[in-house]
């Protein structure tokens, strides 16, 4: 195994150190640090460090296709949710016909037949249930075109109901609420060095790594001239030693400065704080001492707050769901106030938090972009995958976000919300109608001489449903969560 391979089958490290990204299948935003006997799962990626590994499960037998398989199950058993339309059907169109066949019968006992026939397809005509039947494609037709112009691809026409209903969302913390990549957040230099020289030093021994914190370093120092820093060695899972004409260094983790012998007890505090939001901390020494220490850390999407807010003002509940540590969970969670915090969670786990919720009856919806999101994306009632997300999460989802801009969710959920809105609008404005002109179309205005012909029952069953088909068409008027104007349908 060399740096960049991703893991072909769960495994045991025999020899070698490596450092292992399972971002994808844990949420663990930092990489993993292994030694010979670690064990080492299928699908993840090598980001330093070489080594030997032995197989211990292979094709269907990893963790990886056991995710794969339970995701597959929890799919065939997640039951459609019924159609409005279709429970309304059921009852209206036999009461229609029962309705013709009673006017028919009543006119040509206390009438002639001509007016039992004209009346009763009067009845049938003016009853038609075209608006009836318009009422929710149209609605729905509309709803799914314009998400798909805001960039919210939706799968099914059930998922807009589900979405319309929708109380609770569930978030993953890595790549969902945070950018997914590791930033510095605060620094610290001391001793007799100056901050500019610890950085010139420190982006030099650095930028020889390809780990992702070192990146991280290397990025936030930016440009500084370069330091002859001599030979590197780096040492897998605590960090990097170098020595040269400017003397020797060492940059990594506490592990690394207690093997050098190197004091840290003025960066006490500071790796207190960074520790208790969740933050890595990495200390630069030389032979004098500590000279500097950074806190690197995944930090929140920009947008995440605001879609907090925005959903909190829907009265939605929020829930974070991540296989995170609870340090680094409980520290984004703050930062974007997000209210339930459940870190430290499985594949397995994640999907029983959420059957947890939709327990209490709520209409869950599970936000996620990694393949330890694909089990709890088919477990909630909408699955929804950020567009930056892996394929396993895509395929598993019911809606995409393709611009992945977390401010799409809140605009999904108004949008779900208007689509049902507009569906029942049309039902009650299709039922009104019949309740109104059928009495009328039966002849029970007769006595008063208002009667209406077929042909004049045809035109205002016409009306009905361009008046649905208007109503629906509404919707294009909608505007995403942040824009002006926003709108009041």
């Amino acid at each position: 195994l060399r740096t960049g391979d991703r893991i072909p089958a769960d495994a045991t490290l025999i020899s070698g150190e490596i450092s292992v990204d399972e971002s994808s299948l844990t949420g663990e935003s930092l990489p993993l640090d292994y030694k010979s006997g670690g064990t080492l799962i299928c699908g993840t990626v090598v980001v330093d460090g070489y080594g030997e590994a032995v197989p211990t499960a292979l094709g269907e037998d990893t963790s990886l296709s056991q995710t794969v398989r339970m995701v597959s199950e929890a799919s065939a058993s997640k039951a459609p949710i019924a159609r409005m339309a279709d429970r309304v059907s059921a009852v209206f169109v036999p009461a229609v016909l029962l309705i013709a066949t009673l006017t028919f019968a009543l006119w040509w006992i206390f009438g002639d037949f001509g007016d039992a026939v004209n009346h009763a397809i009067s009845v049938l005509v003016i009853s038609c249930p075209c608006a009836l039947g318009l009422a929710t494609p149209t609605a729905i037709m509309c709803a799914m075109g314009k998400g798909a112009t805001l960039g919210i691809l939706i799968k099914n026409a059930e998922t807009l109901e589900a979405v319309g209903r929708c109380t609770t969302v569930a978030f993953d913390k890595t790549g969902t609420l945070t950018k997914g990549e590791m930033q510095v957040v605060d620094v610290m230099a001391c001793g007799d060095i100056t901050k500019e020289e610890m950085f010139a030093l420190t982006s030099s021994i650095e930028g020889t790594s390809s780990h992702p914190i070192a990146k991280a370093i290397v990025k936030y120092i930016g440009d500084v001239p370069e330091r002859d820093v001599g030979k590197i060695s780096v040492l897998a899972g605590k960090g990097i030693f170098a020595k040269g004409e400017c003397g020797a260094f060492a940059i990594g983790n506490g592990a690394l400065m207690e093997e050098c012998d190197i004091e840290t007890d003025e960066a006490q505090e500071f790796a207190r704080a960074a520790e208790s939001r969740g933050a890595s901390v990495i200390y630069v020494a030389n032979l004098d001492g500590l000279l500097g220490a950074f806190a690197v850390a995944d930090t929140p999407r920009e947008e995440s707050a605001k879609v907090m807010e925005a959903l909190e003002h829907m009265h939605i509940r929020t829930v974070m769901v991540t296989g995170d540590s609870e340090p680094a969970a409980k520290a984004i969670g703050e930062a974007v106030g997000i209210g339930e915090i459940y870190a430290s969670l499985t594949p397995e786990g994640k999907g029983e938090k959420i059957g947890a919720c939709k327990a209490d009856g709520s209409i869950v919806a599970m936000v996620g972009d990694g393949i330890n999101d694909a089990l709890p994306l088919v477990s909630a009632d909408i699955g929804i995958a950020m567009g930056s997300g892996t394929d396993v999460a895509m395929e598993s989802c019911d809606v995409v976000l393709r611009s992945s801009g977390l401010m799409m969710v809140p605009t999904l959920l108004a949008l779900g919300r208007l689509t049902l809105r507009k569906i029942r609008q049309n039902l009650f404005w299709a039922l009104i109608y019949n309740s109104i002109c059928i009495p009328i179309a039966a002849g029970a205005l007769s006595f008063l001489g208002i009667t209406l012909e077929p042909m004049m029952a045809s035109l205002a069953m016409a009306c009905s449903s361009l008046c649905v088909v208007c109503n629906a068409l509404l919707i294009n008027r909608f505007q995403a969560k942040g824009e002006k104007n926003e709108n009041k349908n």
